[in-house]
């Protein structure tokens, strides 16, 4: 008995919150058969209690719903067989053979233990081997039983029954009344399949609300791209590429995003150390997509502005001195300072020429 609690405590434990409603109907009131087998230890009282020792019992058993007759009833049938020794003669052995027919009512709580009531009637071939006399006695009887007991539920259409079954069989004018105590494993495969459709549902609504997620990051991360906000984009193609890292266009976005963040930082390290016409190209290219990028771009021109009048006077002087590469270089600082400059629209593309007419005469 203490083995049987044990296990008894072992499978609740493990058996955790999974017991639902749906377990429970397809068991007593859903479609499909539920399957047991059963073990047991069995206590014979009563008259022949003195006559024979404790047995042991087991049994293979179903049970079908019969809902639209009562909620949570089944009807059940099985056999079963047990086995115990006289008390008085070693080696002699009684053994039982039966089957058996009945109802089975469940009473739910909504918490995980189910008790049971069951009434059962059978049909039993009754053998006994009296060794000290080399025969055997087989008889007939009728009987029923009465069980009842919990039942536990664990998951996908597998659950454990503990109880106890009071039995009553009338032999030579007498009673013979086994206690049984059981520990049953069942199976209803009902239950199982909607274990598995509920997980498969389960799953399918997890991928839904990932590709909704997805989606919604999607659209923020590009909204993020056109306002300028590359930190924020980075951040929301990074968090789809974690949920799905074989979306390819997430992917994608994200390496142009962090070679929009490496080259701002390099621009940013170059106008530390004062090389602003460096930083300037880079900004310029950066400021279609960068906000960061934009502000630094103008507050570098603003630095340079003021020598503008400068370039403009040694660019002028080197193209008159016919020193068109110097020209070239004063001028394309202007542009980059002042892209729409007059002076340098003009005298760029001049020098440019002059440069190469000269060298094709060479």
């Amino acid at each position: 008995m203490a083995r049987i609690a044990f296990i008894i405590i072992i499978l609740v434990s493990f058996s955790g919150n999974t017991f639902t409603y749906a377990d429970l109907k397809n068991n007593f009131s859903g479609s499909g058969a539920t399957w047991e087998l059963t073990g047991g230890y069995s206590l014979l009282t009563g008259y022949y209690g003195s006559y024979f020792s404790s047995g042991y019992h087991f049994a293979f058993a179903f049970s079908y719903p019969m809902y639209s007759f009562l909620p949570f009833m089944a009807i059940g049938g099985e056999i079963s067989a047990s086995s115990r020794e006289m008390s008085q003669s070693e080696g002699s052995l009684l053994n039982t053979f039966s089957a058996r027919g009945g109802v089975i009512i469940g009473f739910p709580s909504g918490n995980m233990a189910v008790p049971y009531l069951g009434l059962f009637l059978e049909g039993a071939s009754m053998m006994l081997e009296a060794e000290h006399l080399q025969e055997q006695g087989l008889t007939y009887k009728p009987g029923f039983i009465l069980k009842t007991g919990l039942m536990f539920m664990v998951n996908y259409g597998v659950g454990i029954k503990a109880g106890i079954e009071y039995e009553t069989i009338r032999l030579s004018g007498k009673y013979f009344i086994p206690i049984t105590f059981t520990l049953s494993a069942t199976f209803n495969y009902a239950s199982y399949l909607s274990c598995f459709k509920e997980d498969t549902r389960s799953g399918r609504d997890e991928n839904e609300s990932v590709s909704l997620k997805i989606k919604m990051l999607q659209e923020q991360g590009m909204r993020e791209m056109k306002e300028g906000n590359i930190r924020k984009a980075v951040k929301s193609f990074g968090k789809i590429v974690e949920l799905d890292p074989d979306y390819k266009l997430a992917a994608d976005y994200l390496d142009k995003l962090i070679k929009y963040e490496n080259n701002y930082k390099r621009a940013l390290k170059l106008i530390a150390v004062k090389k602003y016409f460096d930083a300037i190209p880079i900004l310029v290219e950066l400021s279609g997509h960068m906000n960061d990028a934009r502000y630094h771009l103008v507050r570098v021109r603003k630095i340079l502005a003021p020598k503008i009048l400068d370039f403009e006077k040694n660019g002028i002087s080197a193209y008159e001195d016919r020193q068109y590469d110097r020209c070239i270089i004063y001028m394309k600082k202007i542009k980059l300072i002042d892209p729409g400059n007059k002076i340098a629209e003009i005298y760029l593309p001049r020098s440019i020429k002059r440069k190469r007419a000269i060298e094709k005469l060479r």
